[in-house]
């Protein structure tokens, strides 16, 4: 078989509760000495990638398509222009909504958003878990202030934000035209959101990998669970969501396989020949 070039979110498509299992391990290995190419597709930075268990792999797309890595050569690395990303400062200051920003070597956001982010996953832990899960985000993310940010300003790739009220989310929007918007879920009236660049997004940074790798369009496969794989799975030209996978996303793709837990990501490259 031809060599195809395969692209993996990690949350809830690559690991699951932190890890990666024997089995999918097994496939990545197997599709690896086939002769195939194996890549992250994620919205995290670097840095945030780093903390993902060990797994040779062929490169990545990362920052949502604004760091793309091949065989240790980064062949592509962009970030928002200054202006832009003044803009979203000021309208998520105006509005008041805690906001993070993504750069390369370090996360900065407001700490006490910090410590809601945590809480939203589990409100009944007790303070030592509290304080041990702070301290691992922040020694995985190199968790800084905002205001150290605006002191010594660096290159910013994504953003990411929690909004309060569907009204205040539009409004923020409209003021942001310039930016694309990912809706990543909602509980209750709580928008959990990320913005980039409109030249930005997965399906770009795939295009890069293949270009460099002179692999056709037509063997392209992308694994995503979430909304933020649209156009990942819109641009691969096989889009295979999981079974956990947002039932919008679902929708769009051409096959959905087993679910994380049920180590989809092997099912189908066996259904598909890869391995």
């Amino acid at each position: 078989m031809k060599p195809h070039a395969i692209f993996l979110e990690i949350d809830g498509t690559l690991v699951f509760q932190g890890q990666i299992s024997k089995k999918v391990q097994e496939a990545i290995s197997m599709a690896r000495k086939n002769g195939h190419y194996v890549f992250l597709c994620t919205g995290r930075t670097k840095l945030g990638s780093q903390n993902i268990p060990s797994i040779e792999l062929d490169g990545a797309v990362m920052s949502a398509g604004g760091y793309v890595e091949v065989q240790g050569n980064v062949i592509h690395h962009s970030w928002m222009r200054e202006k832009l990303l003044q803009q979203a400062m000021d309208v998520f200051e105006k509005y008041d909504i805690p906001y993070t920003l993504e750069a390369d070597l370090s996360t900065y956001c407001d700490i006490d958003s910090v410590d809601h982010f945590i809480r939203s996953f589990q409100a009944d832990m007790n303070n030592s878990e509290f304080e041990r899960m702070k301290q691992e985000m922040t020694q995985v993310l190199n968790l800084q202030s905002i205001d150290t940010f605006k002191q010594s300003p660096v290159p910013v790739q994504t953003i990411c934000f929690y909004v309060q009220g569907k009204e205040v989310l539009e409004k923020v929007k409209e003021e942001l035209s310039d930016f694309t918007f990912i809706l990543h879920g909602q509980s209750e009236d709580l928008y959990n959101c990320e913005i980039n660049r409109k030249d930005a997004d997965k399906g770009k940074g795939i295009l890069q990998v293949l270009e460099y790798l002179q692999i056709p369009l037509e063997r392209s496969i992308g694994f995503g669970d979430g909304m933020n794989d649209v156009s990942m799975i819109q641009t691969c030209a096989r889009g295979v969501a999981m079974g956990n996978a947002n039932p919008l996303l679902k929708e769009i793709a051409d096959s959905v396989c087993e679910s994380v837990q049920e180590d989809g990501i092997y099912h189908e490259l066996k259904r598909l020949g890869i391995i």
